[in-house]
């Protein structure tokens, strides 16, 4: 007779879950290059080979000269990715989507506090959202991960290893590097800060390996310089493009990312007693990983994977009531099912996430909660 298989009992353990993604991951990965669409692996794969080379890959000139986007990460991203880009083309994205997928699968899974339960629920929370950053080749899943490991890291005594990862994270894609001021939260804080600044040394030059010295400074300088151009080229999902609060885009946005930041800041120091529970640091992460999105300058709908496992860490790191309940699942809702062709019609995805902005507004009423709850007053017993 054969036994009946309990899919959800299956799917309880690491590692059928780790197989499941790694069979979405081979799915998505083979469905674009037989179409010959992995165009960001391309845009990586051109940026790193001219590296080598001795070209410097930024600019809207060296977008249109390769028929492609533009390449809006650092030195230190292509030497990383090297190894792929001497691939194949057809083969190195298989081998960058396992890569990606197996270090976040490995960032859920060694969270600590979490229960096994608990970290299951985050997997599939964060799934859809996986599969779609997957087909187009995205870093946001290795962001996303650094945030996470980083966090196990410091709550292991791991400092060089999180400072390390947090400063590759930094000189790859910028949005990272803030969790360093979460060392605040741990002990040998001036210590920790003092391995900061040699780590950075390192990992600034390292892209000499492939690079002449002269180059360096030119490809730091026009990296930076490719921002605003970048942020001005399209409609993007930060809160800068949220037509409720700005009826055009700011022209200087710095003056909110710094001033957000530094309120940020201000509570957690104002809270730092709180520090000694996991839940307020994990909540403390998770709410950094919303603010890097909301008020980045160009973010995508795939760039909310950061910000929704943000969301996810916030949650299953705490007790929740009803109205968080209702939160997350209009989340999963507005990010994991609308924006999936197949799984909800495109001309109601328009409305909801183009015209409407939805989306947006959701994610900020939650972000804001998560504040109100992580740093507002005690609850009274």
């Amino acid at each position: 007779m054969i036994k009946k298989i309990n899919i959800r009992e299956f799917f309880s353990t690491a590692r059928n879950q780790y197989y499941l993604g790694l069979l979405i991951t081979l799915l998505v990965t083979l469905a674009e290059v037989a179409k010959w669409k992995q165009r960001n692996f391309f845009i990586y794969r051109y940026a790193t080979l001219d590296m080598w080379d001795g070209k410097i890959p930024y600019g809207r000139e060296w977008a249109q000269s390769i028929g492609f986007d533009s390449f809006l990460y650092g030195p230190l991203f292509s030497l990383i990715f090297s190894p792929f880009a001497f691939l194949p083309p057809w083969l190195g994205p298989f081998f960058w989507n396992i890569l990606n997928y197996s270090v976040f699968f490995y960032a859920i899974r060694s969270l600590p506090v979490l229960s096994d339960k608990k970290k299951t629920k985050f997997f599939f929370f964060i799934l859809l959202m996986m599969a779609n950053n997957l087909m187009y080749y995205q870093y946001n899943m290795i962001v996303a991960s650094i945030f996470l490991i980083g966090l196990t890291l410091m709550e292991k005594g791991n400092f060089l290893g999180s400072i390390m990862l947090i400063g590759i994270s930094g000189f790859t894609k910028i949005y990272g590097v803030f969790q360093y001021a979460f060392l605040v939260f741990y002990k040998h804080l001036w210590r920790n800060i003092l391995i900061i600044i040699p780590v950075l040394l390192v990992l600034g030059l390292l892209p000499l390996i492939m690079m002449h010295p002269a180059h360096l400074l030119s490809a730091y300088t026009k990296w930076v310089a490719s921002f605003p151009a970048h942020f001005q080229s399209r409609e993007w999902m930060s809160l800068f493009h949220f037509k409720i609060l700005f009826s055009k885009v700011p022209e200087s946005t710095t003056f909110y990312q710094l001033g957000s930041f530094g309120i940020l800041s201000l509570l957690s120091l104002l809270r730092l007693k709180r520090s000694s529970s996991f839940s307020f640091r994990a909540a403390s992460v998770g709410i950094m990983m919303g603010w890097v999105i909301l008020f980045s300058n160009s973010p995508e709908i795939g760039t909310y994977l950061i910000a929704m496992c943000g969301l996810a860490l916030w949650y299953f790191s705490q007790e929740n009531n009803r109205f968080e309940q209702w939160l997350l699942i209009f989340n999963f809702f507005l990010f994991m099912i609308v924006p999936q062709d197949i799984l909800f019609p495109r001309p109601l995805m328009r409305i909801i996430i183009e015209q409407v902005q939805l989306h947006i507004l959701v994610f900020t009423l939650t972000w804001l909660w998560m504040i109100w709850k992580t740093y507002g007053p005690e609850k009274k017993s």
